[in-house]
């Protein structure tokens, strides 16, 4: 697992907590009360923000008992069905506000931004049975911008195979950081990507909407 900074963990896992207790009951009909909701979401949108798996959870949930009340701590299976029934945009908008708390923490007025994009199969099958069977196997992508001093996931969308990474920087990544820099008051100092993400509209668009020093 990667290291994050005992006292930030602490900070912004007490401030997720307190805002998701506003919003969710703590207890649903079914629920095993082992770990409340406002905890599960807490928990969830800190591996979703720092990249960590569910199998992860655990662990994070053991540093942070004591400053979330959990007394006893569940399965990752568990928190995994949890969050098949939160709505992609509710998570996304607290992974939004976890990373501009960090980004706040952080104190610096300029920001270096990590783009990427990876591939998650989505077929039972082994590498080696699609190999044998001549099969490509399936797969779906997941675009992520990070900050690299926080080591944030600031934003994030899932597209299919064929959709190319390029995409979601022009349609949708540029303008939503442009709208968090100036909300959360820090400028843009490098972006870095690869070179699947190189055009001339892309250089225009980070210039002009970003402001960015280099790219």
């Amino acid at each position: 697992m990667r290291y994050i900074p005992s006292k930030a963990l602490k900070i912004l896992a007490m401030i997720l907590h307190a805002l998701y207790s506003i919003i969710y009951p703590k207890y649903s009909k079914h629920s095993q009360r082992k770990v409340t909701i406002p905890q599960k979401m807490t928990l969830i949108t800190i591996a979703k923000a720092f990249g960590y798996t569910y199998r992860d959870i655990p662990a994070i949930a053991e540093d942070l008992k004591e400053v979330l009340g959990i007394r006893r701590i569940t399965t990752f299976q568990n928190f995994n069905h949890f969050a098949r029934r939160i709505k992609p945009q509710e998570l996304q908008d607290a992974i939004e506000f976890s990373a501009a708390i960090l980004i706040k923490l952080d104190r610096g007025d300029e920001r270096v931004i990590l783009i990427d994009s990876t591939g998650f199969q989505i077929m039972d099958a082994s590498s080696y049975y699609n190999y044998r069977a001549q099969r490509v196997a399936d797969f779906f992508k997941l675009h992520v911008v990070m900050d690299l001093a926080t080591r944030t996931i600031v934003l994030a969308t899932p597209s299919d195979r064929y959709y190319h990474d390029s995409k979601p920087l022009k349609l949708y990544f540029i303008d939503e950081l442009a709208k968090l820099s100036r909300k959360l008051s820090f400028k843009i100092k490098i972006v870095s990507a690869d070179s699947a993400y190189s055009s001339s509209e892309t250089y225009k668009n980070i210039r002009e909407k970003l402001g960015q020093y280099q790219l």
